[in-house]
């Protein structure tokens, strides 16, 4: 939600822009429900196109209000979303409801690289069974690895006629952002504090900014009209990771029970996102020799600056392909630009891994402890040291660091931001797992 005093002189459009918020979520709610989805979608439009209506109405609070709303309107005048809204609204006022429609998108989850995995789309009302979407697999190695490690992915859409390319509840929540940062700006101009983006369970603070000005429950919500199917067994599949930001409590707890300077990497202050890469994967290693092994574990990060930390258990190699697409919507979420995996790995030779193997079926496979960094923009970062067992105590090897090589557990995380899956990450072989 967004917090904002109740005496400020633009409450009545904090409290219009946050009538639209919680339509929204009315209108996910009930996403299965045709005629109450398009109930609350219209209402969300209809709401969003009051928020500017009611900032002009305040216009005499503002020395130069047309000097300053007049950019703001050209800029909404060439959005194309913005556009939209006004459009729809229209229609939803003077012509009648929208005209939406409900897809299918099913597609099959069985690598990091989203290019690899057939996938289609079909109205709703025409979907029966995945047999189709089979099909598709080509009758090789591919196909043996798909049905190992494969899951369904079955995911419902609704589309308005008028944005064919845009999931309706993505599109209201990119516009809902937009509307929000001309409402920051109104309050920026006069002087007001802005309203703070706050999560009201957790209490937790969010750059708005840095999410497009979006609400985070906003961003990432195509888990929450999913279906996932194990192709191995048929069973239905759901995970959530584990948050392990620690409250200062937690901390003075742990000062009790351990030495904390096994962790100080996670409080300095860093000048590079190089040296932060290097602390960090010290802290890794330590963390390792004391309890000798690692939980997979990934940290987001805005830049330098920490964000959250999640741990994550994983049973298969299914879960890791979902897995990863799950952290990575995430990382959109938290608005993280910057992101740690840390994971204990099987490696092998390339000459030992057929098309779709992977390094835990090669016969001289080794294991390593493993930190990947990967950013929004710049160089990817891999961190790696053998892992050596003596008598069943396995003690770690020096720390190698090599730059942009094929990662293919980087890829989703790629898709997420925008950014193109560098050439030589085409996939005929998997050297680690």
């Amino acid at each position: 939600m967004s917090n904002h005093p109740k005496n400020c002189p633009l409450a009545g459009v904090d409290r219009r822009l946050e009538d639209a918020h919680q339509l929204w979520h009315r209108a996910e709610a009930e996403y299965f429900d045709p005629e109450s989805f398009r109930l609350f979608a219209q209402n969300t439009i209809q709401t969003l196109r009051t928020v500017t209506w009611r900032l002009q109405n305040h216009k005499k609070l503002f020395a130069d209000f047309d000097a300053w709303y007049g950019p703001w309107q050209e800029r909404m005048r060439a959005d194309r979303l913005m556009k939209w809204l006004h459009d729809a609204r229209t229609k939803i006022e003077h012509q009648g409801d929208l005209e939406i429609h409900s897809f299918i998108r099913a597609e099959i989850v069985a690598s990091y690289l989203s290019s690899e995995v057939p996938r289609m789309e079909v109205r709703a009302e025409l979907f029966a069974t995945a047999k189709e979407l089979l099909k598709g697999i080509p009758k090789d190695a591919l196909e043996k690895h798909v049905l190992k490690n494969g899951t369904l992915r079955i995911q419902r859409r609704w589309v308005e006629n008028n944005l064919p390319n845009h999931e309706l509840l993505d599109a209201l929540a990119i516009v809902y952002g937009r509307t929000k940062e001309i409402v920051h700006d109104a309050h920026r101009k006069l002087g007001l504090p802005e309203p703070m983006t706050v999560d009201s369970g957790t209490g937790e603070k969010f750059n708005a900014p840095a999410l497009s000005w979006r609400m985070p429950c906003m961003i990432a919500h195509e888990a929450r009209r999913e279906l996932l199917i194990s192709l191995a067994d048929g069973s239905r599949l759901s995970f959530v990771p584990q948050t392990l930001t620690l409250r200062e409590e937690d901390k003075n707890e742990l000062a009790q029970k351990t030495d904390l300077k096994l962790y100080r990497p996670m409080a300095e202050k860093y000048d590079s996102v190089e040296a932060m890469s290097e602390g960090y994967f010290r802290m890794v290693r330590q963390v390792f020799e004391r309890d000798d092994y690692h939980q997979p574990m990934i940290f987001f990060f805005q830049g330098l600056k920490p964000l959250k930390f999640f741990g994550y258990e994983i049973q298969d190699r299914a879960q890791k392909y979902l897995m990863n697409r799950s952290l990575a919507q995430e990382a959109l979420r938290y608005g993280a630009d910057v992101v740690l995996m840390v994971n204990e790995a099987w490696i092998a030779p390339m000459n030992e891994v057929g098309p779709y193997e992977f390094a835990v079926d090669a016969p001289n496979r080794q294991e390593a402890l493993t930190m990947v960094l990967v950013r929004k923009d710049g160089d990817l970062i891999h961190h790696q040291a053998m892992i050596i067992r003596e008598n069943d105590k396995p003690v770690l090897g020096e720390t190698g660091v090599t730059r942009n090589p094929a990662t293919y557990t980087a890829a989703p995380f790629y898709d997420a931001w925008g950014r193109p899956i560098p050439d030589n990450w085409t996939r005929k072989v998997q050297p680690s797992s």
